[in-house]
């Protein structure tokens, strides 16, 4: 009997881990947006609300670089916003998001510059 209550009792833990990782990776992502609103409180007009939604759409694809030439088709809104737009107005929003430190650039391309905001979300116990 007491082997299957340690399987059921490590079935029980590993659950429990997977649904933390889970919670984890929402408060990551709602303190990333969080973020970005908050850097984007005080700017207004068409040109910041294109930035915005820039990096809102890049960071719905965090786990991989985005080319330049993805960026104008990285969402549907975000190739309506640009459809009309020269390249030229590309290159600034990215610099103005680098500079923002909200993106940054890496091999393959552009990335969210999410690990910002480790330093706002719960500490993580280091499991053995």
């Amino acid at each position: 009997m007491l082997p299957f209550v340690n399987y059921a009792i490590q079935g029980f833990i590993d659950g429990l881990k997977a649904q933390i990782e889970v919670i984890r990776e929402a408060q990551m992502q709602i303190t990333w947006r969080d973020f970005i609103y908050d850097n984007f409180r005080n700017k207004s007009g068409a040109t910041s609300e294109r930035r915005r939604k820039l990096i809102l759409d890049i960071s719905d694809k965090m786990t991989e670089p985005i080319s330049f030439k993805e960026i104008r088709h990285v969402s549907p809104r975000i190739a309506e916003l640009y459809a009309n737009r020269t390249e030229k107005t590309i290159t600034r929003d990215i610099t103005e998001l680098i500079d923002m430190n909200l993106l940054k650039r890496e091999k393959g391309g552009y990335k969210a510059n999410s690990e910002k905001i480790l330093a706002f979300l719960p500490l993580r116990k280091i499991s053995q």
